[in-house]
């Protein structure tokens, strides 16, 4: 009885030990972009960019996925997002972002240019629409990272926990069988 007791308890660490190093972490970061110092139409001085990043693990300097935003007068305004993992660099202290510039190139409003989107710890932020040509906005004062980080079990962990589980029951119903025939 004492060695099935021990086992009992040396299958669960084990099993509780291998379940917590199976996870990934999801790390989704959003940025918070101060207001435009100037700007042209069609951006106005109240309007700031806005936007996510999600990194696959804490402290990565690429995301694997980037969504940066802004509105035009007040209004709604135009989004770029970009999956392709080579635009962003972020450097991290702990668990803050502390350094990042990312620039985000797209034609989403028609036009003879591209609009940009570009957010950089240093310089501030800068949006564009046709190249410039049709508006351009700048926030000399930087925005702010809030970083919140998950741990998403994977599928195989999660399979893993489930089988040492019904293990554990099996074993302690046996046990008990054992006891009722003596």
């Amino acid at each position: 009885m004492c060695k099935f007791a021990i086992l009992k308890q040396v299958s669960l660490l084990i099993l509780l030990s291998l379940s917590s190093n199976f996870c990934e972490a999801a790390v989704v970061a959003t940025y918070s972009g101060t207001d435009f110092g100037t700007a042209t139409f069609p951006f106005t001085s109240n309007d700031s960019i806005s936007g996510s990043a999600t990194f696959a693990n804490l402290g990565d300097s690429t995301p694997t996925q980037i969504n940066l935003e802004v509105t035009l007068n007040e209004g709604p305004g135009f989004q770029i997002v970009d999956t392709s993992g080579l635009t962003g660099l972020f450097v991290w202290t702990g668990t803050s972002i502390t350094s990042w510039n990312v620039t985000l190139l797209d034609d989403v409003i028609g036009g003879v240019g591209l609009e940009q989107l570009d957010i950089d710890s240093v310089a501030g932020d800068v949006a564009a629409v046709d190249d410039g040509a049709a508006g351009f906005a700048v926030a000399t004062t930087t925005g702010l990272w809030a970083v919140q980080a998950t741990a998403v079990p994977e599928p195989s962990s999660i399979t893993l926990l489930a089988s040492g589980l019904v293990l554990l029951v099996v074993r302690r119903v046996r046990g008990l069988e054992v006891r009722w025939q003596h």
